[in-house]
């Protein structure tokens, strides 16, 4: 019967206050969510560094993260990139005083009096007089100097990535093998040494390679320097 009475009076007064309870309880929860957010942010603050970049700061103090991105915003990670961009390569004229005496063709055969038949030309003749200068046509290494029946005097030089030229028929020459060469530097002179075209006369035979196969001069030279 007590117990009745006391669990009476609770209800009562319970009843009589529900307002002021109700009141307490949202104040103790919303101080309590205040609470958890503070802390939060104390741990991991989101602050600007000197550049005025923001930045996340772990407990240890170390930073994670970079600039933040705004919604839209090009990051450049699939974007155009400029310094992957290859480097356009444009050759030199090897002859600055010449013209063409036998130009290139790898389809179409061409008549080649010193062997008597026909056949394709896979380099481009520049004929000049003997001793002219003959220049390199771009940056690169010397690869091979050398002399044989066939070719004459010849300088081979290496530009990366596979590509070469070939400088035949020379009367001298005047680099080294392993020598660095700059665009337009002088490698050798005009010749006739080289007996598969010595018919032709004096004359610079210019070869272009990529991986050790002929190709199109004209793909590196300009109409400015054909």
């Amino acid at each position: 019967m007590k117990q009745s009475n006391v669990l009476n009076k609770i209800a009562q007064l319970i009843k009589k206050n529900a307002y002021y309870i109700v009141l307490f309880l949202c104040v103790a929860a919303i101080g309590t969510l205040v609470s958890l957010s503070l802390i939060q942010e104390e741990t991991y603050p989101l602050n600007p560094d000197n550049n005025g970049d923001s930045v996340i700061e772990t407990p240890g103090g170390d930073e994670v993260g970079g600039d933040v991105v705004t919604p839209g915003e090009d990051t450049g990670v699939n974007g155009d990139n400029s310094d992957n961009v290859p480097t356009i390569i444009t050759f030199a004229t090897p002859v600055a005083d010449a013209y063409i005496g036998q130009d290139y063709t790898d389809s179409a055969i061409v008549w080649q009096p010193t062997l008597n038949q026909y056949q394709t030309h896979l380099g481009i003749d520049y004929v000049a007089t003997n001793g002219t200068r003959v220049n390199s046509a771009y940056t690169g290494m010397v690869e091979e100097v050398g002399e044989n029946l066939l070719d004459g005097k010849y300088v081979v030089i290496n530009h990366g990535d596979g590509l070469t030229t070939v400088y035949t028929c020379l009367q001298e020459i005047m680099v080294s093998k392993g020598a660095k060469v700059s665009t337009g530097e002088q490698i050798g002179t005009v010749g006739n040494s080289g007996i598969k075209e010595y018919k032709s006369g004096d004359h610079l035979h210019f070869e272009v390679r990529k991986d050790g196969t002929c190709i199109n001069p004209y793909t590196y030279l300009t109409e400015d320097n054909k």
